[in-house]
């Protein structure tokens, strides 16, 4: 490999490791070397073998980044629908059951232009992302869906705004009363905090 820069002209014999370089080796094609067998003491018991299996947190991160709510729109309100009484997504067909959810929800092709309808298989959730309150309001209503003559019972939620957070305050006074707790919660020190 040729390679021009400004500077001063070295040898080859001048880029070795006594001279303080050091040769980049990608991952790629250190596993492909130590699969060739060009590394000594390749055999089932080196590092190559080892790096075969996923560790316990690669696992936990995967299943993480898969369990997780898809992108949706900030300016979006997201609604949950989850299905009770076992009922799978999956095995019913993600497909299937959004036309299902489209339909309880009695919205025209027109009202549906800005509507996202997606399924998390690993959560056997679908969430439904609008830019209408109205809309918003007629997911959350839902209460069971038909589906292929059957009928399937829905919990519906709207989730929390993307720059909010829940939280569970303990060890509350139980004189206080809900007047009292707002305005601890809700004030000028605390400009984020939203009513519940």
């Amino acid at each position: 490999m040729q390679v021009m820069m400004d500077g001063e002209s070295i040898s080859p014999v001048e880029c070795t490791k006594e001279h303080g370089w050091q040769t980049a080796v990608s991952k790629r094609m250190s596993t492909k070397s130590a699969a060739s067998g060009d590394s000594a003491g390749a055999g089932p018991n080196t590092d190559a073998a080892s790096r075969t299996f996923e560790n316990g947190n690669q696992v936990k991160n995967r299943v993480t980044r898969a369990s997780r709510m898809p992108n949706m729109p900030k300016a979006h309100f997201k609604i949950i629908l989850r299905p009770r009484g076992g009922s799978n997504i999956s095995k019913m067909g993600s497909t299937k059951v959004g036309k299902a959810i489209i339909e309880a929800t009695g919205l025209g092709l027109d009202q549906m232009a800005s509507e996202i309808i997606c399924p998390n298989v690993s959560q056997n959730i679908m969430v439904a992302s609008t830019p209408e309150r109205e809309n918003a309001e007629r997911y959350v209503k839902i209460r069971s869906i038909d589906l292929g003559g059957c009928n399937y019972e829905i919990n519906a939620y709207e989730a929390a705004p993307d720059d909010t957070c829940k939280g569970v305050i303990r060890n509350i006074d139980v004189a206080d009363g809900t007047a009292e707790l707002e305005r601890n919660i809700v004030n000028p020190k605390n400009p984020l905090a939203q009513r519940g």
